[in-house]
């Protein structure tokens, strides 16, 4: 699912591919868990510059991952989302629950 993990300061950052649906959802939580499980990272950043689509699996992969997150103390953040994924997000009150820079 990630194309790119990296860390800068105590940020995990993971570039996102063009798809968030049912056929990737494993490989995504995979992804988001490998950085949510490293100590020394306290804020989860989805680069979202290259999704162009998502479906209802993937937004209950994000409420899964942005759970873990806050239950581990971290934060989640939607970065570069362009408008069609914005729309789709508040269409289902996300945008009040994540952080969508």
């Amino acid at each position: 699912m990630q194309s790119n993990v990296f860390h800068q300061g105590d940020d995990g950052h993971l570039a996102m591919h063009p798809r968030l649906d049912y056929s990737n959802t494993m490989s995504f939580h995979h992804g988001c868990n490998s950085v949510l499980s490293d100590g020394a990272v306290s804020c989860l950043r989805l680069d979202c510059s290259q999704l162009i689509y998502i479906d209802s699996s993937g937004i209950g992969a994000l409420m899964v991952v942005n759970d873990r997150a806050t239950r581990e103390g971290k934060s989640l953040e939607l970065l570069n989302c362009n408008g069609d994924v914005k729309k789709i997000l508040k269409l289902v009150n996300l945008h009040k629950l994540l952080t969508i820079v």
